[in-house]
């Protein structure tokens, strides 16, 4: 009886064991193939010693802004339409040439409901002008309003380019930053998995409790959870950035 339950208890022992073990060998293949797979974008790009000066990302930025090509429109347009109002008197002035001429005749005639009449007598000619009264009350005004709606699209302009650099300066640094994060990240990564893999070795021989084994496994997925959500925000700042720049970040290379 007793040599039974010596046989049972080894069996068990055994079973456990080899539970363990192939727990073991199939969690690290993850690690490895996790690093391939979220490999860096553009690992080889160091943003801040391979790009352009700030200044001049700054000029390519507001040159190909949509909104500041936009407020340059409305800027042209204004300019427009205060020459516009300047001749606008133009469409309002009316002027009229006459001549007659006759022999003493009398000429009668009807007009409005009244009579009139005139002498004919030789030669009659003239020039009439018109101009309406509130072209010389309201035309300086007019002038004015349109004066200053060109300088407030001036102003808007203005406004418009500073948000742009300042925009461009703030995400500028967040990718600098993001890229020096995701080397860390990376870096970290690879060393969870060295750890992992000598851990893993010395739990084969004996060497370290499964405590020991589930602590280094549990550091391996936090590093690698780690590194894929550092890739991500990366990603999203550059094209972010490259939207805003309207370029790619690979043409404006030092």
């Amino acid at each position: 009886m007793q040599n039974f339950k010596k046989c049972v208890l080894l069996i068990v022992l055994l079973l456990c064991t080899t539970f363990i073990t192939v727990q073991a060998q199939t969690k690290p293949t993850t690690s490895k193939d996790s690093t391939i797979a979220y490999a860096p974008v553009d690992s080889s790009l160091d943003l801040e010693k391979d790009l352009l000066p700030l200044d001049e990302i700054l000029e390519i930025a507001v040159k190909n802004s949509p909104y500041i090509n936009y407020d340059l429109a409305l800027i042209e347009r204004q300019k427009n339409s205060l020459i516009v109002t300047k001749r606008e008197w133009q469409h309002v002035l009316s002027a009229q040439a006459f001549y007659s001429w006759g022999n003493q005749a009398l000429n009668y005639g009807s007009e409005n409901g009244g009579y009139s009449y005139n002498i004919l007598n030789g030669y009659r000619y003239g020039f009439n002008l018109n101009i309406p009264f509130s072209e010389f009350t309201t035309r300086k005004a007019k002038i004015n309003v349109d004066k200053a709606e060109l300088e407030a699209a001036k102003y808007k302009r203005e406004q418009t380019e500073m948000m742009l650099r300042r925009q461009v300066i703030e995400e500028y640094n967040h990718l600098l930053a993001a890229q020096k994060l995701l080397k860390i990240k990376t870096e970290g990564n690879e060393n969870a998995r060295i750890t992992y893999e000598m851990t893993e070795k010395r739990f084969r021989e004996g060497g370290i409790q499964l405590d020991d084994m589930t602590r280094a496994n549990d550091a391996l997925v936090a590093a690698q959870t780690a590194q894929v959500m550092s890739v991500t925000e990366y990603r999203i700042l550059l094209l972010s950035f490259e939207e805003l720049i309207g370029v790619k970040l690979a043409t404006i290379k030092k």
